[in-house]
Formats: C-alpha cells, structure tokens, sequence
C-alpha cells in the first residue's frame, strides 16, 4: 500500500516539475520578450529627440519620406498612406507596404 502511495507521488513530482519547467521556460521568454520591447521603445526615444532637435527642412525630409499620400475628405477626415508599415517601423525591415490610417 505504501509502495503504491510512494509511486503516485513521484509521478505527480515528475509531473510538477514537467510544469515547473515550462513555467521557468515561459518567464524566460517573458522576460526576452521586455528586453526586447524595452530596446525597442529606447530607440523610437532616441528617433524622437533626434526629430526634435533637428532643423525644420530634416523635419520636412523626414515626414515626406514616411508619408506617401494623404487625403483630406469633409469634416476633416484624413487617410494617410505611408511608405511603410508597422513591421519595418518597429523591427527596420526594408520592405515597404501601404497602411491606410483614417482619423
């Protein structure tokens, strides 16, 4: 009887650490997953105050090579085309894709 009860619980032991070891493996990826966002949010910083502090014509440079296109409809409805989309603006692919964005 005791034998049987030793075996149940090293297999909810093996089970446990079966759990326990894709939970360690899901905060690793958790935590890769911040770094990640973390140097991703420093560099669009970095781009921001780059912007801000550059002169009015490499501001203009800047706007006219993201934007492609925009149309302005009644009561001031926008779509902007840009000469990119969101995967290369985060991760600085060389592809361009159309993104329509309404206002």
């Amino acid at each position: 009887m005791l034998a049987g009860l030793v075996e149940d619980s090293e297999k909810k032991c093996e089970s446990l650490k079966v759990h326990c070891e894709k939970a360690e493996t899901e905060v690793e990826s958790s935590k890769n997953l911040i770094k990640d966002l973390n140097e991703q949010y420093d560099e669009i910083i970095s781009w921001s105050s780059l912007y801000d502090s550059a002169p009015i014509e490499a501001k203009k440079m800047i706007v006219n090579s993201m934007i492609k296109r925009v149309d302005v409809y009644r009561n001031y409805d926008l779509n902007i085309e840009l000469n990119m989309n969101i995967r290369q603006f985060f991760l600085g692919m060389e592809e361009t894709e159309n993104i329509p964005i309404t206002a």
